[in-house]
């Protein structure tokens, strides 16, 4: 996906972001993108009567991987080429109408907060600011180098990305636990 400005880019370079498949399609972010965007663009073209369309037609199709579907490819193709214009993450109102506007930090919060309370997780001390830092965390455990890690969340300075890694417990991302002493 074409991400044209953002905080970390006020020249407004622009810079292409991947988001791979996912084992599952429950959790695949292309795939939920993509689901995302087919809602939008039946937003945009039959207002919130296309949005309920397109959910119900969703709901009877079952789970696949909706990110290799061959008559998708032009949403795809517009996700990469930089269209739809304005942003793609967009606010949804009370009523199922989409703004124009991106989603809010104050609503990312929210939701984030409503998922931990249904997981049974204490929301305290979480923000939407916790998913980046998670994200960098988890791929230096998994073995992400900070070279891929950045490629991903824009940083430019490897020691600005350190400061998001944030490991509890002494033996975890430990260079000598690495060695298998």
């Amino acid at each position: 996906m074409r991400i044209r400005s953002s905080k970390t880019d006020q020249d407004a370079a622009g810079a292409m972001i991947a988001y791979p498949r996912g084992g599952s399609p429950v959790t695949c972010p292309a795939c939920r993108l993509l689901d995302w965007t087919t809602v939008l663009g039946s937003f945009l073209g039959e207002g919130r009567v296309g949005v309920l369309r397109r959910l119900h037609q969703d709901r009877s199709r079952g789970r696949e991987h909706t990110c290799s579907r061959p008559d998708l490819l032009h949403i795809w193709t517009e996700l990469v080429t930089g269209h739809p214009e304005g942003a793609v993450i967009r606010s949804v109102t009370k009523a199922a109408t989409i703004n124009d506007r991106p989603v809010s930090g104050s609503t990312v919060h929210g939701v984030l907060v409503r998922r931990l309370v249904a997981a049974g997780i204490d929301p305290t001390g979480y923000s939407g600011h916790s998913l980046r830092a998670g994200f960098v965390t988890d791929a230096y455990t998994s073995g992400a180098t900070a070279h891929e890690i950045m490629r991903q969340t824009r940083h430019t300075s490897p020691a600005t990305l350190e400061g998001y890694a944030r490991h509890y417990a002494p033996l975890e991302a430990n260079a000598v636990t690495r060695l298998g002493l």
